[in-house]
């Protein structure tokens, strides 16, 4: 074989290579071109950004925007984007069982394939234009239909169960959620009804700030308490659209709403108002409502609605001081004229005043974790400008924890437990607010030196001999008092002896 031939080879050899190389690459494989073959349509579902259902007597029409489907005609409403998807996706992989060559069709009367006054016309937008596909009749089997595009003569032959999907109505494509927000999204939510006003709203005015109540008070808010509020208002979901006619407010009691329900959303999302009738005379489980942007009157499920009267205090938050304990250096109680003051060093606690000595580490972390788990039973007062009728101008006990520096923690004042309502009624300095616990605060606050001091090997050995002690003197004290009572006894049987002398 001579250098020509080799050379000629080689060519011929990198030609088939390369060629190969780019079907591998950029080719379509057999069975993806078979599969590509029978369908119906080219449509990619992503790419559409406008959908039209043309019905005889009726055009829908949906557009797509920020991601999101949205109704334009008849009405103007959001979609429901979980159904339009369908639709779209029921076009991309629907499947033709064959197709009529314009030879064939030709020799066919249009009228009878049902596509000179379609049942259904299908239009769809995307970046490369837009597409018009026409569903005609039945065929003679029943379980397929007549099909074809504008600008092209053949007909091709699709399953009946495409148009089962296509053929929908607006209220099958409208978005059945009532208040299209996301809890973690909301900055603020606000409930009228009549006077009275619940108000929420996060205190830094942003996501990650927490939950504060506003209205009727100012206020700590139970953080899980107001998610779960706004988690069921999400989920409210529409039974029926019973009108689209502004003019029916008065005939579903939405002229005079009984409640207003206010949902202010990050960004440039605004604010969503829903208005709340009363439940339905003829039914109770019914109640109407409506939003304030659209003319769409809504039928909802009364028991998916929260209470008529919302009570602030189970959206308030019920932990009496909220501190961590890491965080507190020192804790002080006064009671009256005593002083105990504890300082933690190095993770170690000791007595500073009356007097420097150790304390006991568990001890005194177990007193935080009280002051920590301490829970409001009762709201007792939101403004108390004079503390002496709740027994606190002169409090039982103070107790302050303390920060780094000179940062105090918290500060908790406390009365002498009332007997009669079984409360504890507690103020904190920063708060207007009476709490009432049942807990006997003054009862464990630590009081003495001694109520902290080490749990160590002598002192339980100390106080068992005190018990010892105890006991033995209790029995030796009952031993004297037998011992009397005998030798008085003895005594009277003398002094009656000689009186019955002969």
């Amino acid at each position: 074989m001579n250098a020509r031939t080799t050379l000629i080879l080689a060519i011929v050899v990198a030609l088939v290579g390369a060629f190969v190389w780019w079907d591998y690459k950029k080719g379509v494989p057999t069975d993806k071109r078979r599969e590509q073959s029978r369908r119906l349509t080219d449509l990619k579902s992503d790419q559409v950004t406008r959908l039209e259902l043309i019905f005889t007597n009726q055009t829908i029409v949906l557009e797509k925007k920020d991601n999101r489907w949205h109704l334009r005609e008849p009405l103007a409403y959001r979609a429901d984007s979980g159904t339009v998807n369908s639709i779209l996706d029921g076009l991309e992989f629907a499947e033709k069982k064959r197709t009529l060559s314009a030879e064939e069709v030709a020799g066919l009367d249009r009228n009878e394939l049902g596509l000179v006054n379609p049942r259904l016309q299908v239009a769809w937008q995307t970046a490369t234009g837009r597409r018009v596909l026409r569903l005609g009749a039945e065929t003679p089997t029943g379980d397929a239909f007549y099909a074809q595009f504008d600008g092209q003569p053949e007909v091709h032959i699709a399953e009946e169960y495409l148009f089962d999907r296509l053929n929908r109505t607006v209220n099958d494509l409208r978005d059945r959620t009532v208040l299209d927000f996301d809890p973690a999204t909301t900055l603020r939510c606000e409930i009228k009804n009549g006077d009275r006003v619940l108000e929420f709203a996060r205190s830094g005015g942003d996501t990650a700030s927490p939950w504060t109540v506003v209205r009727p008070v100012s206020a700590r808010a139970d953080q899980r308490a107001v998610s779960d509020l706004l988690s069921q208002l999400s989920r409210l979901r529409v039974q029926e659209f019973a009108s689209d006619n502004p003019a029916d407010l008065a005939r579903y009691r939405l002229d005079e709403p009984a409640r207003e329900i206010t949902i202010s959303r990050s960004g440039v999302e605004g604010v969503l108002t829903l208005l709340v009738s009363t439940p339905d005379p003829q039914n109770a489980g019914r109640t109407y409502a409506k939003l304030k942007t659209a003319d769409a009157i809504l039928a909802l499920n009364t028991t998916d609605l929260p209470a008529a009267e919302l009570n602030v205090a189970d959206y308030r938050d019920r932990r009496v001081l909220v501190f961590d304990e890491n965080a507190v250096e020192g804790i002080e109680v006064l009671r009256g004229s005593d002083r105990l003051v504890l300082t933690k060093t190095n993770a170690d606690w000791q007595v500073t005043v009356p007097a420097v000595q150790s304390a006991d580490r568990e001890r005194v972390q177990s007193l935080l974790g009280k002051l920590r788990d301490l829970r409001v039973d009762q709201f007792v007062a939101d403004v108390a400008t004079d503390l002496e009728p709740y027994g606190l101008a002169t409090p039982a006990a103070v107790v302050r924890l303390q920060g780094s520096g000179t940062n105090i923690i918290a500060s908790l004042m406390m009365s002498t437990p009332d007997v009669a309502r079984g409360l504890c009624l507690v103020k904190r300095d920063d708060e207007p607010f009476i709490y009432g616990v049942t807990t006997n605060l003054p009862a464990w606050l630590p009081s003495h030196p001694l109520d902290v001091r080490p749990r160590r090997a002598h002192s339980v050995a100390v106080a068992r001999m005190c018990f010892c002690w105890r006991v033995h003197s209790q029995r030796w004290k009952k031993l004297r008092v037998t011992f009397a009572h005998q030798e008085v006894r003895h005594r009277s049987i003398q002094s009656i002896l000689p009186m019955r002398a002969p």
